[in-house]
């Protein structure tokens, strides 16, 4: 019975010590990568700001991006939604013409003003965390706003 007590607090020893690193070791979990979250920028002053504002809080021609209003509408839906609709609407004169990549690009950059963190992998159209979530991962980059 002795030897049985030191070998399992040597077993919770290592256990520890092997998970201590690999913690630190982790690779960010947002939805989105940093290289869709400036491509995305640019894209976005290209082809959005003129009707949904540099600040991305909307105007009398197109909805906010940010804020309650769009959080009522979107935070709880998955990405993957949001970016159908998009494809499927926007810009109003010509739905789709960013083609998938961009448009997932100005989501990434949308999720960071919301002040949602990047990752190490790129946001696709398969992405099923929710607006809300995405924002919620933290990263506080430049420009980031609350949803």
């Amino acid at each position: 019975m002795r030897l049985i007590v030191p070998v399992s607090a040597a077993a919770v020893l290592v256990a520890i010590v092997v998970a201590i690193p690999t913690a630190q070791q982790q690779q960010p979990t947002g939805a989105y990568s940093q290289r869709q979250a400036d491509a995305g920028r640019t894209a976005y002053e290209v082809s959005c700001a003129g009707c949904h504002g540099p600040d991305l809080t909307g105007s009398s021609d197109a909805p906010a991006l940010i804020g309650p209003n769009f959080t009522g509408a979107w935070g709880g839906r998955p990405i993957n939604e949001l970016f159908r609709h998009i494809m499927e609407t926007m810009p109003p004169q010509a739905p789709g013409s960013l083609g998938e990549e961009m448009t997932l690009n100005v989501l990434a950059y949308i999720i960071q003003r919301a002040g949602g963190a990047a990752g190490s992998q790129d946001l696709t159209i398969k992405t099923t965390t929710t607006v809300n979530a995405a924002a919620s991962s933290r990263g506080g980059g430049p420009g980031s706003m609350a949803i």
